[in-house]
C-alpha cells in the first residue's frame, strides 16, 4: 500500500513522528511535498507541542501592534496554533493557555456568547502581547521559575482588558471597583503578568468611546507610579489608549485619547500643561506621540501627530518611521513618506558604534512585495550595504535579508534590478551569501535560481553551507552541493554560524529552546 493510500488516522500518526525526528523548519519544508501533505503536515506540527519551545530569530524589524493589523501568514500560523494549544490545554501549569481559555468563558457568561469564537478574538489579543515582546515570549513556554519571570497572571487585569475590547460596561465598572487599573501600569509595580494588552489601549482600538471616557474618569490627571525599574506615571491621556487609537486610523477616537472630557481644563488644547505644536520630544508626552507615530496607520493620523509636536521635522528623523511602516508592509504610509521625500536608509547606533538599515531590508525580512516593488520603483538601492559605508557596520543586504526569509519572488526581483550576487569575500563569516541562506532554509528552487544566475561556489562560505547541509541533515542540500564538487577543506563546527540560530543552549524545563 502507497503511503497517501493509508488511513487518514494513521497517517497523521507517521506525520507527528517525522515532524518530531526533522523539527519545526524542516517539518514545514514537507508542505510543498503534495497537496494532501499541505494540509495535514499543519495538525501533526501542532500534536507535536514542538512549537512551544520554538522562536523564531529577532532582527529588529518588528514593530508592537502594526503586524497583527497586517495579518499576514506567520501571523495567521501562530494564532492558530496558540488557538489549538487554548482549546485542548486542561493543566493550568502549562503556560498560560487555561488562564487565556477561562477569560474567554468568563466573557462568553457575560456576553451569552459562543465560546469558539471567543477563544479566536481572544487569542488574537494575547498573541499581540506576548509574541510583538521579546520579553514575554516565555508565557507560551512551560513554566520557569527563573526570577523576573510571569508565575502566573491577574485574572481581574486580564478580564478588563477583555471587558474593554468586547465593550462590556457593567463588567468593567465592577472591576474598576474592585481595584484593577486601565493602563499599561496597572495596579502593581509592572504589568509584566498582564496576558493580553491595557484596557485602555483595546477600548480605543476597538472604538469604544464610551469605554474609554470610563477610563478616563477613573484615573488622575497624572501620577508617577513606581517599577521595578525606578518609576514611570500614567494618567488620563494615557500612551495605550494613544497607540489604541491611531492603531484605528480613527481622528475622534485620536482626540478622545489626547483630549479627555473629564480633564480638569476640558476645553484646553494643551497637552500635559504644554501647548499644542510646542510639545517637547524628550518630554513625557512627547516621547508617547513618537511612539505612536510609528505605529500610525493612515497619513491623516501621522501628519497630525507631526502636527502636534510642532517644530522643525528633518526628513532624516522620519526614515525610522518608513523603515517601521516597511516591515510592516503598510503600503499606504510608504507611499505617504516616500512622496514627503523621507530618506529610505536609517542611521542606527552611537558613536563609535554606528549602524545603518533600509526601508528595503525590513520590507524583503517581512517578504512584503508589493512595498518592495514601490521602493524600488523610488529608487532603492538593491545593492544597500554590499560596500559598507565608512564608520558604519552593516551585516544585512536586501538579496541575503529575502533569501534567509525564503522569498523566491523578492530575490528574483533584487536580482532582476542588479543586486550583487554574492558578498565580498574578505568579510569571512560576518556576512554570508544569499546561496548559503537558500541552503540553510533548503529551499531548493531558489538554489537552483541563484546558481542559474552565477553565485560562485568557491571559498569558505560555501563550505560552510556545506558543512551545515551535513550537520542539520540537509541531505537534498548536501548532494546538490557535493554534485557541484563542493568540498571541504577546513570544518568550523566550533564556530559555524549556524550554531547560533540552530539552537539555542540555554536548558528550559527538561530541553532546549529550538528556533
Amino acid at each position: 500500500m502507497e503511503l497517501l493510500d493509508l488511513p487518514t488516522e494513521l497517517l497523521h500518526k507517521i506525520l507527528v513522528y517525522t515532524v518530531l525526528l526533522r523539527h519545526v523548519k524542516r517539518s514545514l519544508r514537507l508542505r510543498l511535498v503534495c497537496k494532501l501533505f499541505s494540509h495535514a503536515v499543519k495538525p501533526a506540527l501542532f500534536e507535536s507541542r514542538l512549537l512551544d519551545r520554538f522562536h523564531t530569530m529577532n532582527s529588529g524589524h518588528n514593530i508592537t501592534g502594526l503586524r497583527f493589523d497586517n495579518r499576514h501568514t506567520a501571523e495567521e500560523f501562530w494564532h492558530s496554533y496558540l488557538v489549538y494549544r487554548v482549546r485542548n490545554e486542561t493543566d493550568p501549569t502549562v503556560a498560560h493557555y487555561v488562564d487565556i481559555r477561562q477569560t474567554a468563558e468568563a466573557v462568553c457568561r457575560e456576553m451569552g456568547a459562543d465560546l469558539l469564537p471567543t477563544i479566536d478574538t481572544v487569542c488574537w489579543l494575547a498573541l499581540e502581547h506576548s509574541l510583538s515582546c521579546r520579553n514575554r515570549r516565555h508565557y507560551w513556554e512551560p513554566r520557569d521559575p527563573r526570577p523576573g519571570d510571569c508565575a502566573g497572571s491577574n485574572p481581574g487585569d486580564n478580564l478588563l482588558s477583555t471587558a474593554a475590547y468586547f465593550n462590556l460596561i457593567p463588567l468593567a465598572k465592577q472591576l474598576l471597583l474592585e481595584g484593577h487599573c486601565p493602563t499599561s501600569r496597572g495596579a502593581s509595580p509592572t504589568d509584566d503578568d498582564r496576558l493580553f494588552p491595557p484596557p485602555m489601549q483595546l477600548a480605543a482600538l476597538a472604538g469604544n468611546t464610551e469605554m474609554l471616557e470610563l477610563f478616563q474618569q477613573h484615573i488622575p490627571e497624572n501620577e508617577e507610579l513606581p517599577t521595578k525599574y525606578g518609576s514611570n506615571w500614567h494618567g488620563k491621556i494615557a500612551a495605550c489608549s494613544l497607540i489604541g487609537a491611531v492603531r484605528r486610523a480613527d481622528m475622534e477616537i485620536l482626540k478622545l485619547a489626547l483630549y479627555p472630557p473629564s480633564r480638569s481644563t476640558p476645553n484646553s488644547t494643551d497637552l500635559q500643561g504644554q501647548p499644542f505644536g510646542h510639545v517637547d520630544p524628550s518630554s513625557s508626552v512627547g516621547r508617547m506621540m513618537i511612539a505612536a507615530r510609528y505605529r500610525a496607520r493612515s497619513p491623516e493620523v501621522h501628519a497630525y501627530l507631526l502636527e502636534c509636536l510642532g517644530g522643525e521635522i528633518k526628513l532624516q528623523d522620519l526614515s525610522d518611521d518608513l523603515e517601521k511602516h516597511a516591515g510592516a508592509g503598510n503600503l499606504t504610509m510608504v507611499r505617504y513618506l516616500l512622496d514627503m521625500g523621507v530618506p529610505m536608509t536609517t542611521p542606527r547606533g552611537y558613536e563609535g558604534c554606528r549602524g545603518l538599515t533600509s526601508a528595503l531590508v525590513a520590507a524583503c525580512y517581512r517578504c512584503h512585495e508589493d512595498v518592495v516593488d514601490l521602493l524600488l520603483e523610488r529608487g532603492a538601492d538593491p545593492n544597500f550595504g554590499y560596500e559598507k559605508p565608512v564608520g558604519m557596520e552593516v551585516e544585512l543586504t536586501p538579496l541575503t535579508i529575502a533569501a534567509a526569509s525564503g522569498s523566491l519572488t523578492i530575490v528574483r526581483k533584487l536580482l532582476d534590478h542588479g543586486a550583487h550576487i554574492d558578498v565580498p569575500a574578505e568579510d569571512y563569516m560576518t556576512r554570508l551569501p544569499a546561496l548559503y541562506w537558500a541552503i540553510a532554509i533548503e529551499h531548493t528552487a531558489m538554489v537552483q535560481l541563484l546558481l542559474e544566475r552565477g553565485a560562485s561556489l568557491e571559498g569558505k562560505k560555501i563550505e560552510a553551507a556545506l558543512e551545515l547541509a551535513e550537520e542539520l541533515d540537509l541531505d537534498s542540500m548536501a548532494e546538490i552541493l557535493r554534485g557541484l564538487g563542493v568540498t571541504i577543506k577546513l570544518r568550523i563546527k566550533s564556530v559555524a554560524p549556524w550554531l547560533v540560530w540552530a539552537v539555542y543552549p540555554r536548558p528550559i524545563g527538561d530541553g532546549l529552546r529550538v528556533y
